[in-house]
């Protein structure tokens, strides 16, 4: 339908990429604090989606900050090879 309809698939998103059969998202968190007041308070996390963005399941990597990044190396059906970016 050329855009008429969509479904919102998940909230609070930073980037997505898709590799292989998998989605990826970036959700953004806040690093403990109740109301994180600024960007340097904010973590982000992978999400995959394996089945369009009906169900996520949180990836077994560590969050990064504001300055850092995932990186998709490599993926097929099977597997995703990952960089997490470290601090600094």
């Amino acid at each position: 339908d050329l855009g008429v309809t969509f479904k919102t698939v998940a909230e609070r998103i930073y980037s997505f990429g898709i590799g292989g059969r998998f989605l990826f998202a970036s959700v953004m968190a806040g690093s403990g604090n109740v109301m994180p007041s600024a960007s340097e308070d904010m973590i982000r996390a992978i999400h995959v989606s394996v089945d369009k963005g009906e169900t996520w399941n949180m990836a077994q990597l560590p969050p990064v900050g504001h300055e850092q990044f995932y990186s998709i190396l490599a993926a097929n059906d099977e597997m995703v090879f990952m960089h997490v970016d470290e601090p600094g």
